[in-house]
């Protein structure tokens, strides 16, 4: 079974993965990434209402959103290579969605410069539910937005974190190596997939 007929729901980590994260990302991610991994263990509580959850986070968000408007004049991020090309080709035939660590507010910014947000069905930032990778709870909540089986679904991303928050949800997972965590880090970590690229990815698809 090829991978598109496999799966209804292409769920994507942002940082890395669509987007070249901007350097303080990139050392924020490298820092806390070994620290959540270790860490996280226990069951997950999925009783979230999500709408809810992040309507209260926007409200809180105001200072972040100030202060990335001043961290944006000075460290552009962009889309990786084919990403647009990539959920163009997938919006025509299934349903996108990104669950990712970084703040909603940059995330609909971002998605938005980058022409991305018209291939997305929904978005959502750890940071509205308080549940971060690799708690898997955000992937939870996505599949029930959603109304898709985890059978159903795969998460993509570009770190070992990525691969865990999947197996953790009962997902299958696809590591892209053209992010933070090397082909060498991924593969250990066993993911159901694994490639170079995103045009790799893309490629297998076709």
């Amino acid at each position: 079974m090829s991978i598109l007929s496999k799966y209804d729901l292409f769920i994507f980590d942002w940082d890395g993965t669509l987007c070249s994260s901007p350097v303080l990302s990139d050392v924020l991610h490298f820092f806390v990434k070994e620290f959540r991994i270790r860490t996280w263990g226990g069951a997950a509580k999925f009783g979230i209402d999500i709408d809810a959850a992040e309507k209260a986070a926007e409200r809180k968000s105001k200072i972040f959103a100030e202060l990335y408007e001043v961290y944006d004049l000075f460290f552009k991020a962009k889309p990786m290579p084919n990403a647009v090309r990539l959920l163009g080709f997938l919006k025509r035939k299934k349903k996108t969605a990104i669950f990712s660590d970084g703040m909603k507010y940059r995330l609909l910014k971002e998605t938005r410069n980058f022409g991305l947000s018209k291939y997305m069905d929904f978005i959502l930032s750890a940071s509205s539910i308080d549940r971060y990778k690799p708690n898997p709870t955000g992937l939870f909540l996505i599949a029930r937005k959603l109304n898709v089986s985890r059978k159903r679904c795969i998460y993509i991303g570009d770190m070992n974190i990525d691969v865990r928050t999947a197996k953790f949800a009962g997902m299958d997972s696809c590591a892209i190596a053209s992010g933070l965590d090397s082909y060498a880090t991924l593969k250990e970590e066993r993911p159901t997939y694994i490639f170079r690229s995103l045009r790799a990815f893309l490629d297998a698809m076709e």
